[in-house]
């Protein structure tokens, strides 16, 4: 089986929409807490709130070109928040702010829309399976043991000004 769980044959067989949606939602799920850069004062916070809005574009272009989305009422709920939120940005004193979000959080109305697409693609698209979750556990006892030899102050990884003086 290959990565998305389609047989390694002879033939090259089409990637489906929703093979491609799962794939980038599991890309996000397995990757973003390991997303790192030691350059520049912002090593942690701004290089996962890059890859969040790069890889929620991609699935909403997908999920654009599928057009197979579900309207129930949480979806629409969702959608009409995300209005609220453009609304609330385009009148918003600090418009900079608004659209990408302070220092360190970055929580502005990228992140937001980023949010809303993703519950949308995984309500509608994400197959979990036992292999997944393999993967989710295996993933998350190695941040588990590099947390733990932070804490005893073994740290291979470089830290930004800003977290080397947390400790």
């Amino acid at each position: 089986m290959g990565v998305l769980g389609l047989k390694n044959s002879g033939e090259r067989k089409e990637l489906t929409v929703e093979q491609m949606i799962n794939f980038f939602l599991y890309t996000l799920i397995y990757l973003l807490p390991f997303i790192y850069s030691p350059f520049g004062s912002e090593s942690y916070y701004f290089p996962k709130a890059i890859f969040l809005w790069i890889i929620s574009l991609i699935i909403l272009i997908l999920l654009l070109k599928d057009r197979k989305v579900k309207l129930d009422t949480i979806t629409k709920i969702i959608i009409i928040f995300l209005g609220l939120i453009v609304i609330s940005t385009i009148f918003s004193m600090d418009l900079t702010k608004s659209i990408v979000g302070g220092r360190r959080r970055y929580e502005g109305l990228l992140s937001f829309i980023s949010y809303g697409v993703l519950f949308i693609a995984a309500k509608n698209y994400l197959k979990i399976t036992k292999r997944s979750i393999n993967i989710m556990m295996i993933l998350g006892a190695i941040m588990s043991i590099y947390g733990v030899f932070q804490f005893y102050g073994i740290d291979p990884i470089p830290r930004d000004y800003f977290h080397s003086t947390l400790i």
